[in-house]
């Protein structure tokens, strides 16, 4: 009789304990609101250029600053105007305006008001007619506002230009030609003569990169079937002469009904229009599978298709949760409740919106816990949701539980999306004391997530790019002006938050070089033998370069006796180092040399595999750590809590630095301290480089390298002259200043200082 009693008050325990966690779970639903994400509802613009609708704007929240913005180029027709349509889906616009302005010092050049009427399928239309104010071939922003009933106001920026549209039109034909052509071989063989096939430029056994150098196969999508899945968007980027820069984003599927498989694709071509001939100069197309979430798991894997073999992934301490990013969402495999959770997305599988797909966003993971719970951000332009229509970041946490997530915090940002994302992609990284450091404008910021603050560290980086470890655990700073050798470098480790001194010996100075997987390299250079040279460059010839881990101690070093390092490239597990020989005053170039660095491959319980198969080619998969484990899941989609305790952290500017910033047709690919060094990338790229305030100082072009300025006459060498005085003479004659700067070259001085200290009013570029 005791035992049944005991039972049965066991029973009725458990019961009560059940009812009231019930109770609890579905009050906290409840009382927080739980929501799916809200849709976009914000417009897009489009332009026209003859017959071909392309620069589809996107719409801003609130006004932004165009000129670290290069995402197209518009161009007026011949009577300085521009037609634009507003695909308004269903939101009601109650009148639009615009300003142009000059990309260079933000000066407003004309404003008015847009007479939209509607087209035949109920979208609003409108005609720009411009006054004569423009310098042909000059680039300025227009910022177009419309005017939605519900009180919004949403503003749209694109650049435009005065200048040949026909020839623009041609160029931009010619790209969406050639791009329709590669979805049929038959078709494509009229194209074929572009391509440069060449098998040691191009891997052919992926489609996730194809470039010009790729198999016509491998070109024209193999034997996947694909065919284009809505609209193309078509983006001018670049225009120079008769080059331009074509950028076509579209989806693709293949098969038919419910059982079709899509994907993303972004394709960058560089046209040449001749009045003989039509050239493709450059071709470069990425693709991504958006794989099924309910077809993502097959027996013990995960299926990420075609794919990126390094994607955004991390597991739990004991690998029973996997957190990765495929198609730009963010998924949760979690092996103890057999789910597979897609957290974040803004895209929706199967449904076609260009507002969704636009890709100028990403996520990283911060933490994942062995219970599933984990803490993300999602950085750059917001398609949809609370934040839609601007710029930063937005901190959320995932509760497996409850299976919600809940935004915990949100920067913003107002510079470009595209420099967003290059800053986080230096360094976004949270330690298990819930600290976020973050880089912006080459200032480490924390981010305390309990008591949602923000500060500056006062760590800063006077190179080109902060720099952190494979990781980003590891981050190296340094003290000085930018350009002043140092003679000491701290390390700082992020997740125990301690820093160390990596210091040159006496009469030496040290440069930091990169990091190899959590290892930092370094090299040091004699105080005598480093030079400031006739340029104003630095010569900084290394006689040792070292590796030492996070802690500051040397694993290894080179050196090698009348040799000196200039500078050293990283790829894997190798160190290529450019080398100079010789003594000061008289060094010469030398071969290079090689330094293999020994790491180990750290690979958890779940890692990535990747398979063989004809049709699709190199298939990524995520091998799960049980046998079996992935194959019979439930999939979900967690909502969104909406609660009022979410941080607007604004972090206060304590220094700015001008910078310099490269562009590739992919968008941003470097930002540089020094003019030299971005213009010398956007070379090697065939880019553009630009200034702080959006002046382009270097572009990709066709055009003469010699202008000739007819105003300045040229002048012959006197004695006790050389070419760059006589040079630098007329230079600063041209703005009435008289100067010898023969003398003043003899005192040591750069050429910099002394055409910035005599000049006003100008901007010298190195």
């Amino acid at each position: 009789m005791k035992k049944i009693l005991i039972k049965a008050a066991a029973f009725i325990l458990v019961f009560v304990l059940s009812v009231l966690i019930f109770g609890k779970v579905m009050n906290r639903r409840q009382n927080n609101n739980m929501v799916d994400m809200d849709p976009a509802s914000l417009p897009v613009i489009s332009m026209s250029i003859g017959d071909i609708s392309y620069n589809v704007l996107r719409g801003y929240s609130s006004p932004r600053d165009i000129s670290y913005d290069r995402d197209t180029l518009t161009f007026l027709d011949g009577d300085r105007s521009l037609d634009i349509t507003v695909k308004n889906y269903g939101v009601k616009v109650a009148g639009s305006s615009y300003e142009v302005r000059n990309i260079e010092d933000d000066r407003l050049v004309e404003s008015g008001e847009i007479e939209l009427s509607f087209n035949n399928i109920g979208n609003p239309i409108g005609r720009i007619s411009l006054k004569d104010l423009l310098i042909k071939q000059a680039e300025y922003s227009l910022c177009i506002v419309l005017d939605l009933e519900d009180g919004r106001d949403v503003y749209y920026y694109t650049r435009i230009i005065s200048g040949d549209d026909r020839l623009a039109y041609d160029q931009v034909s010619y790209a969406l030609y050639f791009h329709d052509c590669l979805f049929d071989k038959k078709t494509a063989e009229a194209v074929k003569k572009h391509l440069e096939t060449n098998s040691s430029l191009s891997d052919n056994s992926s489609f996730v990169y194809v470039d010009i150098h790729s198999s016509f196969s491998q070109v024209t999508y193999g034997e996947l079937g694909v065919i284009p899945y809505g609209e193309p968007v078509v983006s001018l980027k670049e225009s120079s002469g008769n080059n331009a820069v074509v950028c076509i984003d579209y989806m693709l599927r293949s098969g038919y009904g419910g059982e079709f498989t899509a994907y993303m694709a972004h394709e960058a071509i560089t046209v040449r229009y001749t009045d003989k001939s039509v050239y493709i100069i450059s071709y470069i197309r990425t693709m991504e599978e958006i794989v099924n979430p309910s077809e993502m798991c097959v027996n013990d894997k995960i299926v990420l298709g075609i794919a990126d073999e390094s994607p955004e992934m991390m597991e739990s301490e004991d690998g029973s949760c996997v957190a990765f990013v495929s198609g730009g969402r963010l998924f949760e495999y979690n092996e103890t409740s057999s789910k597979l959770a897609c957290i974040y997305s803004f895209y929706d599988f199967g449904a076609f919106d260009v507002r969704n797909i636009y890709d100028r966003h990403d996520i990283r993971i911060l933490s994942l816990s062995d219970d599933g719970n984990m803490v993300f951000a999602v950085y750059g332009y917001m398609n949809r949701g609370e934040h839609e229509g601007d710029v930063g970041i937005a901190v959320y946490s995932y509760e497996d539980s409850i299976n919600s997530i809940r935004e915990m915090l949100y920067i913003p940002y107002d510079k470009s999306a595209d420099i967003l994302l290059t800053e986080m992609d230096n360094l976004l990284y949270m330690n298990s004391m819930g600290h976020i450091y973050l880089n912006m404008e080459n200032v480490v910021y924390s981010v305390d997530t309990e008591d949602r603050t923000i500060t500056d560290t006062a760590m800063y980086w006077t190179g080109d790019t902060l720099q952190s470890s494979d990781a980003q655990r590891y981050i190296v700073t340094m003290a000085g002006d930018p350009g002043t050798p140092v003679s000491e470098l701290t390390v700082t480790d992020l997740e125990n938050e301690t820093s160390v001194g990596v210091s040159a010996g006496a009469g030496e100075y040290i440069r930091f070089l990169g990091f190899i997987g959590e290892d930092m390299i370094y090299g040091v250079a004699r105080r005598g033998d480093v030079q400031v040279e006739t340029s104003g460059n630095l010569l900084f010839p290394m006689y040792r370069v070292c590796i030492c881990d996070g802690t500051g101690k040397l694993l290894k070093y080179y050196e090698k006796e009348g040799f000196y390092v200039t500078d050293a490239e990283i790829k894997d597990n190798r160190i290529y180092l450019e080398r100079i020989a010789g003594a000061p005053g008289s060094y010469y170039s030398t071969e290079g040399d090689t330094i293999t660095a020994s790491r180990e491959d750290v690979t958890g319980r779940n890692y990535i595999t990747v398979a063989v198969i004809d049709k699709y080619e190199r298939y990524v998969q995520i091998q799960t750590r049980a046998a079996g484990g992935a194959g019979n899941v439930r999939v979900t989609t967690p909502g969104e809590i909406l609660s009022s305790d979410s941080a607007f952290l604004d972090p206060v500017e304590t220094r700015r630095t001008d910078r310099f910033y490269v562009y590739d047709p992919f968008g941003i690919c470097g930002i540089y301290l020094y003019e030299s060094a971005a213009v010398e990338k956007a070379c090697d790229i065939g880019g553009t480089a630009t200034q702080e305030n959006g002046n382009v100082i270097w572009k990709y072009s066709t055009r003469k390298t010699v202008n000739q300025i007819l105003e300045i006459t040229a002048e012959s060498i006197g004695e006790d002259e050389t070419s760059l005085s006589v040079c630098m003479d007329v230079m600063m004659g041209y703005e009435g200043v008289i100067r010898n700067s023969e003398v003043l070259l003899g005192k040591g001085t750069p050429v910099g200082d002394i055409l910035s200290e005599n000049m006003n009013d100008v901007v010298i570029l190195d």
